[in-house]
């Protein structure tokens, strides 16, 4: 009877130790934002991410005041170019969502949502335009907005923002909220 307790516990501990349970998560996040010559955004995130379950990939955004998003484009690794679908449903399977991408309104704002179509290890690149980013003030222009959702747990985070002039602390001034990174000038950049 020890004999065959051992055993079963040794099978049960061999078997706990070969399950890798890892939950969704979001490697690095690198984001690339062009301002052009009428306030707008041209935007392209490329998602390092560690996918295992679900069916489909989101990006919210919410308090867009006046601001549009457009032209929304998903890639993954491999070249794959999504379509864009006109409805999505959040409740679909796994295979329906497969290479498809859409807008998703939401109350608070809308989604850009894609699915995931292989779990694993994946590399996906969002591309859309954020028309009337820059938000002119009585005495300045400026961006006040919500980049990255930071209750979404991302390792790593990088947003670079450039125009077709050089930024510098002699034209422009350069805030971050809500994080513990840096944000510099950098290359006539602003690197976040």
């Amino acid at each position: 009877m020890r004999k065959m307790l051992f055993k079963v516990s040794l099978f049960l501990i061999t078997l706990l130790l070969s399950i890798n349970v890892k939950a969704n998560s979001i490697n690095e996040i690198d984001m690339d934002v062009y301002l052009d010559e009428n306030g707008n955004a041209i935007i392209k995130e490329v998602w390092d991410a560690t996918l295992t379950s679900g069916t489909e990939g989101y990006r919210a955004f919410s308090k867009l005041e006046g601001k549009t998003i457009t032209d929304f484009k998903v890639t993954d690794e491999d070249g794959n170019v999504y379509k864009n679908v006109s409805y999505w449903n959040s409740k679909d399977s796994f295979n329906n969502k497969a290479y498809k991408s859409c807008f998703n309104y939401t109350s608070n704002g809308l989604e850009l949502c894609w699915g995931i179509t292989n779990y694993g290890d994946r590399k996906y690149t969002l591309e859309y335009k954020i028309n009337n980013l820059v938000t002119q003030y009585t005495d300045n222009q400026g961006i006040y907005f919500k980049f990255i959702n930071l209750s979404n747990n991302v390792g790593n985070a990088r947003i670079t923002i450039h125009t077709d002039s050089e930024l510098s602390f002699d034209n422009a001034k350069i805030w971050a909220f809500g994080n513990n990174g840096e944000i510099n000038f950098t290359d006539g950049k602003i690197v976040y």
